[in-house]
């Protein structure tokens, strides 16, 4: 949750991890492309080494004030 004055925004989880295998999120890659240092600042949050897949987030964000509620879809949706 952050707050901003009259603002708040609070993050709605949806999906995490969603799991894609790499070369669904990057045609022709293999894990073995990344170098030690992106393998380490990548770590096991994002990456499944074990399984080649990357670990995405899939969250909405509710923004609201005192007249106003926005709930932004930011990525799956409807047609999981």
């Amino acid at each position: 949750m952050f707050n901003f004055d009259d603002l708040r925004i609070d993050r709605i989880m949806d999906l995490d991890p969603f799991p894609l295998p790499i070369g669904f999120m990057f045609p022709g890659a293999e894990l073995s492309d990344l170098a030690a240092p992106q393998r380490s600042l990548l770590g096991w949050h994002r990456i499944d080494f074990d399984h080649a897949e990357v670990l995405l987030g899939c969250d909405s964000f509710l923004l609201q004030t005192a007249d106003l509620k926005i709930l932004i879809e930011t990525c799956v949706g409807e047609n999981k």
